[in-house]
Parts: structure tokens; sequence; C-alpha cells
């Protein structure tokens, strides 16, 4: 399967946010979580809150037969 790493970030208040993706696809969830724990530490330190943060799947795996 292919991961999208997914973010919102916003202010304090809640009343600005932002969607954010990942500009790389992680071949397994594992790469996509540690992922989204950088992207989260970055803007934590920046004074947002993190409401929603989520690995996506958008391609699985194709099986033959």
């Amino acid at each position: 399967m292919i991961y999208a790493a997914i973010l919102v970030y916003c202010t304090m208040d809640l009343k600005q946010c932002q969607v954010v993706a990942h500009q790389v696809l992680h071949p397994t969830e594992e790469s996509c979580l540690q992922g989204l724990g950088i992207g989260y530490g970055l803007y934590e330190k920046q004074g947002y809150t993190i409401p929603l943060y989520k690995c996506v799947v958008i391609k699985e795996d194709v099986k033959n037969g």
C-alpha cells in the first residue's frame, strides 16, 4: 500500500486552520506515522494546535487472481 500523511494545524483558538499533506508518499504505514510525528512536532513548536493527523491509504496493493 501507499500512504499519504495528512495533518491539520490551527491557531490555538481554532479560528484559522490549514490542511497539509507531506510531499513524499510513504510505502509503509510505519514510515507515514513517523513523518506525521515529525510534522506534528514542527507545527507544535511554532505554537499551533493539531486537531487532526492521519495516514491515508491512497493506493492499495493489487493482487492477481
